[in-house]
């Protein structure tokens, strides 16, 4: 969900760029037109078709990220698994909120989760365990403590696997 939220933060900080970039290329271009500041001129003609043509996307975009970023609060926050519940509680169709989730699975949106066999909920994925994970252990046989490989839990000291967490 992390991914989700950092692009509406840069969909919304370009949106709000463009938004001021429309007026603002629009004074450019009058003030470098009148003062023969070719500089100005260039810069305003920009900004103005930037703003005038780009900002609409933009804002949509930012609408978009928004939508799926209630998506993936709707599965992770609210619980919700069945494409028929998530559907309900977005106000959207079923088919619409299954298109949803695929793009914000394809797009790792959300992550953790995959369709089930018949395409009707979502099933939360456990990810594997991490065998060169490391962790910190107290030897229960000489009392040492150490960070060790979770594969290989052995105190460095004594060679004891008898160890715990």
């Amino acid at each position: 969900m992390d991914n989700i939220r950092k692009r509406k933060k840069t969909l919304l900080i370009v949106s709000i760029l463009l938004s001021i970039g429309l007026p603002a290329g629009v004074l450019c271009i009058i003030f470098g037109a009148t003062k023969s500041i070719v500089f100005l001129l260039v810069a305003g003609i920009i900004l103005t078709v930037a703003g005038f043509y780009v900002m609409p996307i933009m804002w949509v975009k930012f609408g978009e990220a928004r939508t799926y970023e209630l998506l993936c609060m709707t599965v992770t926050r609210d619980g919700l698994r069945k494409i028929k519940d998530i559907a309900a509680q977005m106000g959207i169709s079923e088919e619409r909120a299954a298109a949803l989730i695929k793009t914000s699975l394809f797009n790792r949106y959300l992550e953790g989760f995959m369709f089930s066999e018949d395409g009707t909920a979502l099933i939360e994925i456990e990810a594997p365990e991490n065998p060169d994970a490391t962790i910190y252990i107290k030897c229960q046989s000489c009392g040492a403590s150490a960070t060790v490989k979770k594969s290989d839990p052995r105190c460095p000291y004594c060679g004891s696997v008898n160890m715990k967490n």
